[in-house]
């Protein structure tokens, strides 16, 4: 017999019990946080019965791209882990190194609109960045409110390094639609883009 929560997510009533005696066995330190962390136990073992046990489940794009993103992302952090950098720290060294190289000293609001990282976050990343010695921020000559950033010398070595590493990953990345230049690849990112650009306009409506 299964309750009516457990019929929603497709456990029986052992499995609660299973769930529950899991709980009632954590030694008497982790008491305290059983209250507000149990919820968190039984959310975690219902999306592993859902997602993994379950022979009905079928993938979601959401699903797909968010598995997709977490692969690629966890191959650029081994990558350049001897590089001591790690994915998002290089989105942001190597968006600066091909602005800087340009011309341009971007502010951290205008890193962030070329990379798409929230200014917040790109914020902290410059700073992480900027305690290492790879990356500056100049004052800016005409407003003196404003800070320009700026790659430092060891910043682009280091840039220049991890570039081409991560340039040869995703070409082998992209093989199985037939490499990075294909015509598959060329529409893969074309419809990547197309959601991406529904989601900002989604965002100023």
């Amino acid at each position: 017999m299964k309750s009516r929560a457990a019929l929603n997510f497709g456990l029986s009533m052992a499995d609660q019990r299973r769930i529950t005696q899991y709980r009632l066995s954590l030694t008497p330190k982790f008491h305290p946080y059983v209250r507000v962390a149990g919820h968190i136990v039984s959310m975690v073992t219902i999306a592993m019965y859902t997602i993994f046990m379950s022979s009905t489940f079928q993938p979601t794009p959401g699903y797909l791209v968010w598995r997709l993103s977490m692969k690629l992302r966890t191959s650029v952090d081994t990558l350049l882990s001897p590089l001591n950098l790690t994915h998002a720290q290089y989105v942001v060294l190597s968006s600066l190194r091909g602005l800087t190289r340009g011309g341009q000293s971007p502010t951290q609001r205008e890193l962030a609109d070329h990379a798409g990282l929230d200014p917040i976050y790109i914020s902290k990343l410059v700073r992480t960045l900027e305690t290492a010695k790879l990356v500056s921020r100049v004052k800016d000559q005409k407003d003196s409110r404003a800070v320009r950033l700026t790659v430092t010398k060891n910043g682009t070595l280091l840039a220049d390094r991890a570039i081409p590493l991560v340039h040869d990953m995703l070409t082998n990345f992209m093989l199985p639609l037939g490499g990075i230049d294909s015509k598959r690849a060329r529409v893969f990112v074309s419809e990547l883009e197309t959601l991406l650009h529904n989601d900002a306009k989604e965002g100023q409506s």
